[in-house]
C-alpha cells in the first residue's frame, strides 16, 4: 500500500472547498459587478420580471385566505395556472 502525504491530501481538499467560495466572493462584489456589467444595466433589467408579476407574500390571515379559496377554486375549475 503507498504511503499517503496527509498535508498534501488536506492541501487538495481545501483548495477543492475554497476555489468556489472565493470565486463567488471576489466576483459577487458591489466593484466588480460594476466594472463587467457598466452600461449592460439595461440589458439586464430586460431579463427581471416587472415588480407587478412578482408573488407578494400575504401579510393578514384574510389574504392567505382569500389567496386559497382561489386558488381551490381554480384547481376545481381545472384552470390552475403553473404560478401565481
Amino acid at each position: 500500500m503507498p504511503k499517503v502525504n496527509l498535508g498534501f491530501e488536506m492541501f487538495k481538499f481545501g483548495i477543492y472547498c475554497l476555489f468556489p467560495v472565493g470565486a463567488l466572493y471576489v466576483y459577487n462584489r458591489p466593484e466588480v459587478q460594476d466594472f463587467f456589467f457598466a452600461g449592460k444595466k439595461q440589458a439586464l433589467t430586460q431579463f427581471m420580471p416587472k415588480e407587478e408579476n412578482l408573488s407578494k407574500i400575504p401579510k393578514s390571515l384574510d389574504e392567505v385566505t382569500r389567496i386559497t379559496d382561489d386558488m381551490r377554486n381554480r384547481q376545481k375549475k381545472g384552470t390552475a395556472p403553473a404560478t401565481i
